[in-house]
């Protein structure tokens, strides 16, 4: 589904990074958890997704593909 080459990393978004506190702090907590990050990474990554011609064909868009991965992707637990 992607397009290009090294994909969109985390450490190459350094303006989302705040992002996800700044939304745990909306909620009244002082800790990250990590629907704050899904919440936030289609916004912040959208941009940096060049999407494959199979996408492009299906009419989908970067926010569209990221939400699929995050909707299929289980949120890693410490210890599993």
């Amino acid at each position: 589904v992607f397009g290009g080459g090294g994909g969109a990393f985390v450490n190459k978004t350094p303006a989302g990074a705040p992002a996800a506190p700044g939304g745990a702090a909306l909620q009244g907590r002082a800790y990250v958890v990590p629907d704050d990050v899904k919440s936030v990474a289609a916004p912040v990554l959208a941009h940096r997704i060049a999407l494959g011609a199979e996408a492009r064909m299906r009419r989908q868009d970067a926010t569209s593909v990221i939400q699929a991965v995050l909707d299929e992707e289980p949120v890693p637990v410490e210890g599993a």
